[in-house]
């Protein structure tokens, strides 16, 4: 199990079949194990690092969801300090992370009252930021304030080191996720405003999402890392929010390679998103089709 749990990492969803009704019934099998284990053994630690890997790539959630894992989930976070070993423990809280990213996930969670569970859970530091970024995830977005978002310096922050580290991760988070958040945040004008022009970063949160698109939007394609090919789209999809207001859009008016790859991605009809993506976001040439619009730009 632990073998299969490193390995994983290394695979490209398209290279594991884990779809057919044999496969399923493994991830129940293993799922109901966990559920009646109070020994904390072995081959419970190696089945929640399975799961904790498998989560981290998007393409596998619905397998999980699929399998019920999203109940039994929230059963254990309910009582993980009597049923798992300290290190797991806070494993759980990462593959809820992992598992909301999407709408599908958040539908279960929501039904399950996620939200009002974790508040009642007794809170290590090092999980306080995943567990601020599922509030957020878990909350409608008219219902999100700035003046709730004190670890907002920490998750632009966050994307910043991740975004600048050579393999696009940091303290085990891909860029991705962090961007997921500020990708929903953003939709609040006053956060949207505080994260472009109060928060100071080197380099700045609009030079890295710059950045970020010059490095990914080249070499997307069907055989890129899923994960890659996200963050190509979350940033398009905050350059479209930018876009609408006149006193940010001049940051991307002004790049002249940010602007040809944009007019490229409008006339791009090749679709290489996520296949569960969030049904909220735009594609990628949607999103460079409706900044071009707003900027009153022609393809």
């Amino acid at each position: 199990m632990n073998i299969l749990s490193n390995l994983i990492s290394f695979l490209w969803y398209k290279d594991i079949d884990l779809f057919n009704e044999n496969d399923n019934q493994l991830f129940i099998v293993m799922r109901e194990y966990v559920d009646q284990d109070f020994k904390h053994d072995n081959l419970t630690d190696g089945i929640i690092s399975l799961i904790w890997n498998i989560s981290d790539n998007t393409s596998l959630v619905p397998l999980l969801l699929k399998t019920d894992y999203a109940k039994s989930l929230i059963e254990w976070i309910k009582i993980c300090r009597k049923k798992f070993r300290e290190d797991k423990q806070n494993a759980l809280i990462y593959i809820l992370l992992n598992m909301i990213r999407h709408d599908d996930g958040i539908q279960q969670f929501n039904r399950l009252n996620a939200l009002n569970i974790i508040e009642q859970i007794q809170i290590d530091s090092d999980i306080s930021l995943p567990l601020d970024m599922i509030r957020v995830l878990l909350t409608d977005i008219e219902q999100i304030k700035l003046e709730s978002m004190k670890f907002l310096n920490t998750i632009v922050q966050l994307t910043i080191d991740a975004g600048t580290n050579v393999e696009y991760r940091h303290d085990g988070s891909h860029v991705c996720e962090p961007l997921t958040i500020l990708t929903k945040l953003i939709y609040n004008d006053e956060i949207l405003y505080t994260i472009l022009c109060k928060i100071e970063t080197k380099p700045s949160i609009i030079e890295l999402f710059t950045l970020l698109v010059i490095k990914f939007y080249p070499n997307l394609s069907s055989d890129n890392d899923p994960l890659d090919n996200f963050t190509c789209v979350l940033v398009l999809n905050i350059f479209c929010r930018i876009s609408y207001h006149p006193q940010y859009s001049q940051f991307i008016y002004d790049n002249e390679q940010l602007m040809t790859i944009i007019r490229s991605a409008a006339n791009n009809e090749k679709n290489f998103l996520d296949t569960f993506m969030p049904q909220t976001m735009k594609s990628i040439q949607q999103a460079a089709a409706e900044i071009l619009e707003n900027l009153d730009v022609k393809n």
